[in-house]
């Protein structure tokens, strides 16, 4: 019943992120599937909303809205039908070939993420370090790119922007306590400073 409301008000939604809490599961699916058909703004797949189209990746061409999907190595590789060994052997090469074959967005997490977007020129993020390699990281960079996206950014320069700070506020942590204490929360209190920090006064 919630997901036919969506559907009639999905127009009213500047971006969309799916993923954080689901499960990989059909009902998942059936969920994203429906919201893809429909959705005309910013669409952001992280997670098991990606993990549901396991060796699919063609599929999410047929999407009617821009796409952004922001995969791990290992998630990157079940979307690909490949190993996460290949992934990271060929990061580059691998994140274009996703972009091609999703039309979308690709945000390769790892040491120097890569954004890829069809036709787009490939971009490394350089900051970032060791310790934000924890379970809720990727949700903050998720919400970070819908944010982004929501406040009429492009895809690809949503996408750029929400892991350079992602990465930047993760430093300044680092810095600060260090990366081996560092949370998901702390990070995300850090946002709001980062983004002041850069902001014209």
């Amino acid at each position: 019943r919630k997901l036919e409301k969506w559907q009639r008000n999905i127009q009213e939604f500047s971006a969309i992120l799916a993923g954080p809490g689901m499960r990989n599961h059909e009902q998942t699916r059936s969920v994203i599937d429906a919201l893809l058909e429909r959705s005309r703004n910013t669409f952001v797949l992280d997670a098991d909303a990606l993990n549901v189209y396991e060796k699919q990746a063609a599929l999410l061409r047929d999407a009617t809205c821009p796409l952004v999907i922001t995969p791990h190595p290992g998630e990157l590789a079940r979307l690909m039908g490949c190993s996460a060994s290949e992934v990271q052997a060929e990061r580059f090469g691998m994140a274009d070939r996703a972009a091609g074959e999703t039309g979308g967005v690709v945000v390769l997490k790892g040491a120097g993420t890569i954004i890829a977007g069809n036709g787009m020129p490939l971009t490394v993020n350089m900051t970032g370090n060791p310790g934000m390699a924890k379970g809720g990281m990727g949700d903050v960079l998720a919400g970070l790119i819908g944010g982004m996206a929501a406040q009429g950014f492009a895809p690809f320069d949503a996408a750029r922007i929400a892991v350079y700070l992602h990465g930047r506020a993760g430093d300044n942590v680092a810095w600060r306590t260090s990366q081996a204490g560092m949370t998901a929360g702390d990070l995300n209190e850090e946002l709001s400073g980062v983004v002041r920090e850069l902001t014209a006064r």
